[in-house]
């Protein structure tokens, strides 16, 4: 739906794809102000904001493209449904072929990670979206494949990890970056001194090779090298360095509502941030103590990547933190990390304890329903009025038979019944059948991890006798 523009860099599209932003940065201004920008036969308009000079991967844009029409609201709502499809069927499939060890990672992590930024960017029109399926996939897909004995599961975790990199090489360059990332903490914890392993790391090797091609093939590969251009700021001193050093976890909250949605311009209660805060270090307290050595060292080298990145692009950008970067860019090395550390590879998978799930559970259905009501009214009537009841002093909604405290009370529940589905499996510890298996030259110590703490006394096997049952030495002399 593009036309030539007058470089190179530009195209001249309809109004409507340019003006519907119309309420971007004035919180007090409702959609409303979009209805008279919506047609697509109206006039035609010069822009440069567009894929036109390749920053982006193009795949995410071609695939969106096939989902454009005459109807500019019907075009947005079919790619929101479809790349929250692509997200359901994605951790859908997880499940099916992983084992529980793997899948209650990939899913309780994802769960943790995206209330609220990333459960308003996987159903949008941004490539974010992909970038964030990615995360929540390619770690426990890859490890899956290298550890599995059955062909066929193995096989199965292999597409899915192809699906992963192939998610993030056609979303965002820092997503393809990411996914490199996935794979080498996965090669980390799946180590073991055996010839299977070796071979067994071919595909994950070849897949994040492609992955680094596909960052440097994107105009976006420079930020990491150059920073952002055009910025006129002075050089940075040392003293900058470090107020970046202690200035970048607020980018990691900022994913969890510190920072605003939309155009970073709905700002969202307090609630929302503590809430989804502790719900996340929650998850990582209880399951860091039972990870293994391997395992820490994957989760240290994610924890100094949501460090290094950000401070080296503001660095060379001579921008300081809450300039340039933005806390979606990090989610999904959050969402990445929390995953790593939930991820469990032989016995029963991760399992919470009864009060544990509960009170994380409803610290995360909470935040997500504060949050959700509180981007609706920003939609509905702008921030300038505060009403519990969104029905009341509607400025903008659309012609359907549903009302916004029905869109509020259905969201709120639909993720509640989630939490409570992951959380209810996350509460037993029934033995995981379909184990990893590559355990060749694992040392004693390290085939002994389970899920938690509590869990090696209540479900893990007894260990064996150094002796055989049979033999007529007393316990004593073994």
């Amino acid at each position: 739906m593009c036309e030539p523009g007058s470089t190179p860099e530009s195209r001249t599209v309809p109004d409507a794809l340019v003006s519907v932003a119309c309420f971007a940065f004035n919180p007090a201004e409702t959609a409303n102000c979009q209805s008279s920008h919506l047609d697509l036969h109206g006039a035609m308009v010069e822009t440069t904001r567009g894929n036109f000079v390749g920053a982006y991967p193009g795949q995410f844009y071609a695939t969106m493209h096939l989902l454009s029409g005459d109807n500019v609201q019907v075009s947005v709502l079919l790619m929101r449904l479809f790349n929250a499809a692509v997200f359901v069927l994605a951790l859908l499939a997880v499940c099916l072929a992983l084992p529980k060890g793997l899948s209650r990672a990939a899913t309780w992590g994802s769960l943790v990670a995206m209330v609220p930024l990333g459960i308003f960017i996987i159903p949008s029109t941004n490539p974010s979206s992909w970038a964030l399926t990615s995360a929540a996939i390619t770690f426990v897909s890859v490890v899956g494949y290298i550890s599995q004995d059955d062909r066929r599961r193995r096989y199965t975790a292999g597409g899915l990890a192809v699906i992963g990199v192939a998610l993030a090489a056609s979303a965002r360059a820092d997503a393809a970056l990411y996914g490199v990332l996935a794979i080498g903490v996965a090669l980390i914890v799946t180590f073991r001194w055996a010839r299977t392993w070796a071979l067994r790391t071919i595909v994950p090797i070849v897949l994040a090779a492609i992955s680094m091609a596909a960052f440097f093939s994107t105009g976006q590969s420079s930020v990491a090298s150059q920073g952002f251009t055009g910025d006129t700021a002075a050089p940075q001193d040392a003293i900058q360095l470090v107020s970046l050093f202690v200035e970048v976890p607020s980018l990691w909250i900022g994913a969890l509502g510190y920072w605003g949605l939309g155009w970073i311009d709905t700002g969202l209660p307090s609630l929302v941030w503590i809430a989804a805060g502790a719900a996340f270090a929650g998850t990582l307290t209880v399951a860091l103590p039972g990870i293994n050595r391997l395992q820490r060292l994957a989760c240290f080298l994610l924890l100094a990547a949501l460090w290094a990145i950000p401070m080296r692009v503001l660095w060379l950008s001579g921008a300081g933190v809450g300039q340039q970067v933005q806390p979606r860019y990090l989610l999904p090395l959050l969402m990445a990390t929390v995953v790593v550390a939930l991820a469990r590879f032989r016995g029963p998978g991760f399992a919470f304890r009864a009060p544990q799930s509960i009170t994380l559970g409803v610290l995360l259905i909470v935040a997500n329903s504060v949050a959700l009501h509180t981007n609706l009214r920003r939609y509905l009537t702008g921030n300038d009025v505060r009403s519990l009841d969104l029905n009341a002093d509607i400025e903008w909604w659309w012609n359907l038979p549903i009302s916004p405290m029905a869109v509020w009370l259905v969201g709120t529940l639909a993720f509640a019944g989630a939490v409570l589905l992951v959380a209810g499996q996350l509460r037993t510890h029934e033995a995981n059948s379909d184990r990893l298996e590559l355990r060749r030259g694992l040392p004693q110590a390290e085939t002994d991890v389970t899920a938690t703490p509590q869990s090696r006394t209540e479900s893990s096997p007894r260990p064996r006798r150094l002796l055989p049952t049979a033999d007529p030495q007393p316990p004593a002399a073994e």
